[in-house]
């Protein structure tokens, strides 16, 4: 269960056992998938930054990395195209984000 009190570390647990299957499975939008399914799992969709699904030439990204900023810290997802599924908790970016480069905007 998520816990909007609890820190990053209290919180990884549910967001691992949220994300695996997901990013386990055949999506079209990986990226899509995994916001969605921490958003109905309680998590704040304003509070998430995605990498696309995309390449700039259209292929599908090798690996789509998912953020949830908690306080100072992120939980970080990533899916990769063989569906490997890894996270970690790190600290939040100078700029108070959790990703570095490009980023889609969650606005769906």
């Amino acid at each position: 269960m998520f816990l909007p009190e609890g820190t990053a570390f209290d919180n990884k647990a549910f967001f691992d056992q949220v994300l695996r299957p997901v990013a386990e499975a055949s999506h079209p939008s990986p990226s899509h998938a995994m916001v969605d399914a921490l958003v109905a799992a309680g998590f704040l969709k304003n509070a998430m930054q995605a990498t696309p699904d995309k390449t700039k030439t259209g292929l599908d990204a090798d690996s789509v990395f998912v953020a949830v900023k908690i306080d100072k810290l992120c939980l970080v997802a990533q899916r990769t195209s063989g569906r490997e599924f890894t996270s970690s908790v790190e600290s939040a970016l100078k700029s108070g984000d959790c990703l570095i480069g490009n980023t889609q905007k969650i606005d769906w």
